[in-house]
């Protein structure tokens, strides 16, 4: 899920995905290029990183997309 990160690209709060892995999620330079997306726990940094930046609409969009997001085990047990 890179979505959080190309709204964070295109809004100029962040430069890369090193840029964004370590500032944002609080991981190595090179997670979001070798996992191709964000855990809960990722995305969670992001959040608690957006509030503490007063960044209220994009925190309320991570949580949505953490809360609501469809879930491939969701999809297999649909099936």
């Amino acid at each position: 899920m890179n979505d959080i990160y190309d709204i964070l690209l295109k809004r100029g709060l962040t430069t890369s995905q090193r840029d964004f892995s370590t500032y944002w999620a609080g991981k190595s330079p090179s997670y979001l290029a070798t996992t191709g997306g964000l855990s809960d726990g990722a995305m969670i940094a992001v959040f608690r990183k957006l509030i503490a930046e007063g960044r209220w609409l994009l925190a309320w969009r991570v949580a949505r997309m953490v809360l609501f997001r469809r879930r491939q085990h969701d999809d297999e047990v649909a099936a």
